[in-house]
């Protein structure tokens, strides 16, 4: 069984800032030219993005070979959203 480390806390421990990206617009060809453009983490917009579960499911995958952190805005403050989106790969959620 492989760590899975988070790249967002590996810049922090030492001490540098970290550039997000955001996707608003779940199309993996916008993934894919965030993941290549080395932002160090990449937000998918659950919240006021065109993005649902589904399109999370394709979208993370292809975060996560980029080497950025995925996360993912959540639509609500509920544990249920926040599961949902770690079960499905995010290294966080946040609802700001």
């Amino acid at each position: 069984m492989s760590v899975l480390v988070n790249p967002l806390r590996q810049l922090w421990s030492e001490g540098r800032c970290a550039a997000n990206g955001w996707i608003a617009c779940p199309s993996i060809l916008s993934a894919e030219a965030l993941a290549v453009a080395g932002w160090d983490s990449i937000t998918v917009d659950l919240q006021h993005g065109t993005a649902d579960y589904a399109a999370l499911l394709t979208l993370l995958p292809v975060i996560e070979r980029s080497g950025a952190a995925a996360l993912v805005r959540v639509p609500w403050l509920e544990e249920a959203s926040i599961m949902r989106a770690l079960d499905a790969g995010a290294l966080g959620s946040s609802l700001r």
